[in-house]
């Protein structure tokens, strides 16, 4: 994916926007971001993954738009979710309150339903949701 990345090479990453390749080796690929001078992040060569584990690339070659509208979800209030921080360290259970065009979820705060919340919610960038138990016998 970027055997042919070479220094100055501009980069995007929906993390942080553009950025540019400040040093390339056999194995990895360094890239400082626009919006954080000094704070450059290494990636896989040939993958663009931060950790092989990831799913998608950290890095791409263009841009992507993603349409406001692509924010403007479905779900019932209260809907059972996971969320974590960036590291999935801790995970917690939450009840869905509704989304943003900030990408993020909002929950109700400490496990709170739209019943038993005074209002307070939580944004949140990583999520799924939570698997219902079944107690059928």
């Amino acid at each position: 994916m970027f055997s042919k990345a070479k220094v100055n090479d501009r980069v995007w990453s929906f993390q942080y926007g553009w950025g540019t390749i400040v040093e390339v080796n056999v194995d990895e690929i360094a890239f400082l971001p626009d919006i954080s001078p000094g704070n450059y992040y290494w990636v896989d060569k040939k993958t663009g993954k931060y950790h092989p584990n990831d799913i998608n690339p950290a890095i791409y070659w263009q841009e992507f738009k993603i349409p406001p509208e692509a924010f403007k979800k479905s779900m019932p209030i209260d809907t059972k979710v996971i969320v974590w921080d960036m590291d999935k360290n801790y995970k917690y259970k939450r009840h869905f309150s509704h989304f943003k065009n900030d990408g993020k979820i909002y929950c109700f705060q400490d496990g709170a339903t739209s019943w038993s919340s005074d209002g307070s919610v939580t944004g949140w960038t990583n999520w799924e949701l939570a698997e219902e138990e079944n107690n059928e016998e």
